[in-house]
This record gives C-alpha cells, structure tokens and sequence, in this order.
C-alpha cells in the first residue's frame, strides 16, 4: 500500500463496484466502450513517481485521470481498464493466486510395511568334544568312566545327551566310532565343568576295553570323538587268588600334563603296574613314572589323578635369582616311592639376559617349611633341556641367577709434573766429592722363589727411593742459597718470615 504525498484535487462520488450475475455482461456508461480480457494476465507493474497508486493482492494497470481518483479499498475480482469517466465493465469472478506461490504438489501416503515376528537364527554350534574321559576302577563286569561335562555351545551351557561307546581297539576315527557297541543308560549331562561319572557293565572279565564318548544339543548338534582311554576288567577265579575269590580291585592314575592325558593301571594299593610316560602338547614337559612306583596322595590313599599347571609368575624366589620357567604338581604333598623323571624343554629367549644357560638351577618348594630347596639337575645346552626327579608334588622352578653388574675399568691419566724454572742469582759450584771405586766381591744367587717380577718390584722401590733423597739435597741447597742472600741484605729469616706472613 502506497500513501500519497499529494493531494487529490477531486474527490470520488462513488466506488465502483462488481457484481457478477451468471453470464457477465457489459453495459457501457459512456461512448467509449471496454471488453474485458479472458483469460486474465497479470499486467507488470507501473511505478508513479508523481502520483502514487495502490496495489492489491492483484497488481492493477490504471491510465489515471486527473484529477487523480483513488483505488477502490475492495479487492478486485477483475481487471477493469480505467476511462475518463471510470467506468468499468463486469468479469467473470477469478481467483487470483499471489505471486510467488509454488504450485501445489501431491504429497505421497507412506503406507508402513509390516515388520515380521522376529526369528531365531537357527542352532549350529555343537558342544565341544570330550578331551579327558578316563578310567578310574574296574570289577570283573564293569568299568568306571569319568570326564568334564562339556557345553551346550562349546564349552557353555547344558548340552541334551551323551553317546558313550566301547571297542576292542581304540576308538579314532569316525568308521571305528560306527561299528563300536552302544551302552545303555547314559547319564543326562550336568552343566558345563561338572564331573561326570558312569560305569558301564556286562563287560567280559579280563579283557581290555577302549571307550569314547560324543556329546549332543537339543537340535541335535554332534560334537567331535573324545580321547579313547581303556580299561581292563579283572580276571574271574583261580589264578592265585584264593580259590575262585575276586581278586582286588584295580586303579587307574589319570595324570593331565598341561592340558594332555595320559593314564596307567595300579594296585588297589597304589602300585603302578606298567609304566606312565607323558608329554605335554607343546612339547615343553616330559613326564614319566616306572612299573612298580607306588603313588599316594597327601591323605596316605593311592592317588588317582596327578594334575600339572604351568606357573606363570611366583611371589617367593630365592634370594639373587630369576624365574625361566615354573610348573606346580597337583594334588600338594603326594608322594612318589620311585622318583618321578621329569624332562623341562627351554628356548634361549626363555633365559633373563645376561644370564647363561650353564648356570640353571632346579628349585623344588618345601610344602612345611615354604621356601624352595635347590635339587639337583642336569642341563643339556645342546638340546636346551633341564632334567631333574622329585619324589613328591609342589611347585618346581627353574631359576637362573641375577647376573652380577658390570665392573667399571678404571683409566688412571698420568699427570705431568711441574718443571721448575731456576731463579737468576747466587750460584754455588759444588764441590767435588771422590768417587768411591766398589770392590768386587762373589756374587751371590738370588735368593730362591723370586723372579723377574719380584725383581723389577725391587728396582722400581730404589729408584723411588733414590729420587726422594736427591729432591732433599736440591730443597737444602736452594734454601742455604737464600739464606746467604738474606744475609747480604741485612735480613735474617726471622725477620723475612715475619714481614712475609705481615704482609
């Protein structure tokens, strides 16, 4: 909307006004006659500088009249095309869109898409395969199985079923597992970690039987073979066993060397009656115990399962010594008749710097007292082995001692002596002395157990020697010079040493 800066010289009688009726009709109010424009165009804009004009929703193109007419206030339905007079003819009724208005745009329906129930992914993880099923006793009949419960995924969970099977032979691979009989009434598994138990029966007496066992989910998913331990049921009647009577129970020592089983059958006393050489998986410990050793375990009973762990770190070393290697035997405080051999393998970058391979030593801790004793011990440097027995269970170390600190060499520079500068003045000429002319007398042997060295020890004194009776007789002569020169001048050396320490 413009105000006008002028003043009007006429005033409008009237305001024209539109009113369209149906079909609209022009009926002129004066000679000159107008016919409205269809469709209706926006005219451009006209700017008065001299006369204002005001512009509505809809921009109108007026030819002013003077004297100069206002605008109608109402907006305008149609574009009129002004006369002298102002007479407008009806349009027909539009509805103008203002400018700068984007055309309308369809907004699209965003239809949701239904999101499915959620679906399990399905179970493939199968439990992990049993790797320390042993055996622990034997009857005529039947024969004792125990192993760790393994997962239901993995090592996790609760797995569903177990399938123990049994063979004259070991069972290790899948066409040996095939053909193996199937006992009946497995146990249901225990949670991952449990021990598990289970004694298979109606098994033939004496005779040797090898086992393994798989482990399944719900699905079920099959785990791998396990370790095939085996077993060996006693012998029925005669045989010296006192007329038809059972003879004693048998015992199996299950001994884990870091992480690998190895087995062997022993007395219903504890007595091994076949050997035991075991190895670790990494090859690091070598383990063995000869036919005849009798095993107990730290309640005086025969031990049945021997448990060795690596030993990272330990908190009581003896004193100026570092840990290369470190192993505890479990059950503490068992006890071995004949003494187990025990074979460590080493690496050079096992061995702290600065220490040599030569000076290993063996450690054994002393479960009353807890210090470590040292034991004996043989080191191979070509093989990098360390082989020493003990005859009962705790923590063995392997130690090296701390290397001593490097002694720093001492460089001793020779310092240069003063050379002394003689001071101009009084010179006295010595006097000479006669020379004494030795006499030869016999030589005499040195004397016994002194070498070259002692002898050169000897001169280097008298030359020293020599040299600090020569420095007196130099200082007594440079003193009765000055003294005489004193004298010439009429001071004495009290008098000069008063005026020296004066001054």
């Amino acid at each position: 909307t413009t105000t006008p800066t002028g003043t009007p010289t006429t005033e409008p009688t009237s305001t024209p006004t539109t009113t369209p009726t149906g079909t609209p009709t022009t009926e002129p109010t004066s000679t000159p006659t107008l016919t409205p424009t269809s469709p209706w165009t926006p005219p451009p804009t006209t700017t008065h500088t001299a006369t204002p004009t005001a512009t509505a929703a809809v921009t109108e193109t007026s030819t002013p009249t003077p004297p100069w007419t206002p605008p109608p206030t109402a907006t305008p339905t149609a574009t009129p095309t002004a006369t002298a007079a102002m007479t407008e003819t009806a349009t027909p009724t539009a509805t103008p869109t203002p400018p700068g208005t984007p055309p309308p745009t369809d907004t699209p329906t965003v239809t949701p898409t239904p999101t499915p129930p959620w679906t399990p992914l399905p179970d493939t993880t199968a439990p992990a395969a049993v790797t320390n099923l042993s055996v622990i006793g034997a009857t005529v009949n039947s024969i004792t199985l125990t192993w760790v419960a393994p997962g239901d995924d993995g090592t996790s969970g609760n797995a569903a079923q177990y399938d123990i099977r049994y063979f004259n032979a070991p069972i290790t691979s899948e066409a040996v597992w095939n053909t193996a009989m199937q006992v009946a009434g497995e146990p249901v598994p225990q949670p991952a970690g449990s021990t598990e138990n289970f004694v298979v029966a109606g098994l033939s007496s004496g005779t040797t039987y090898y086992f393994a066992i798989k482990t399944a989910d719900e699905v079920p998913n099959w785990s791998g073979l396990s370790n095939s331990p085996f077993g060996v049921t006693q012998s029925a009647g005669g045989g010296g066993w006192g007329g038809g009577a059972p003879p004693p129970q048998t015992l199996l020592l299950v001994v884990n060397l870091l992480g690998n089983m190895d087995q062997g059958t022993m007395t219903a006393d504890g007595v091994l009656m076949e050997s035991i050489d075991a190895t670790a998986e990494d090859g690091v410990l070598l383990a063995s115990l000869s036919q005849g050793t009798k095993v107990l375990g730290p309640d005086g009973k025969p031990l049945t399962r021997l448990t060795v762990i690596r030993v990272e770190s330990l908190t009581s070393l003896p004193e100026g010594y570092l840990l290369v290697a470190a192993f505890d035997f479990q059950p503490d405080g068992s006890t071995f008749g004949k003494p187990m051999h025990i074979t460590v393998n080493y690496e050079e970058g096992d061995i702290p710097e600065g220490c040599s391979e030569v000076c290993l030593v063996v450690a054994h801790l002393d479960n009353e007292s807890g210090e470590y004793l040292f034991i004996t011990g043989v080191v191979d440097t070509d093989a990098n082995t360390v082989t020493f027995s003990i005859d009962s269970t705790s923590i063995v170390a392997i130690l090296a001692p701390v290397p001593a600190p490097a002694t720093p060499t001492l460089t001793l520079t020779p310092t240069p002596a003063p050379t002394s500068t003689p001071t101009p003045g009084y010179t006295e000429t010595p006097t000479p002395q006669p020379t004494a002319t030795p006499t030869p007398g016999p030589t005499e042997a040195p004397p016994p157990g002194l070498g070259p060295g002692a002898w050169t020890g000897i001169g280097l004194g008298a030359l020293a020697l020599l040299g600090l009776l020569l420095g007196l007789f130099v200082w007594q002569r440079r003193k009765r010079k000055w003294e005489r020169v004193l004298q010439e001048i009429g001071w004495t050396p009290w008098s000069w040493e008063g005026r020296v320490k004066t001054t």
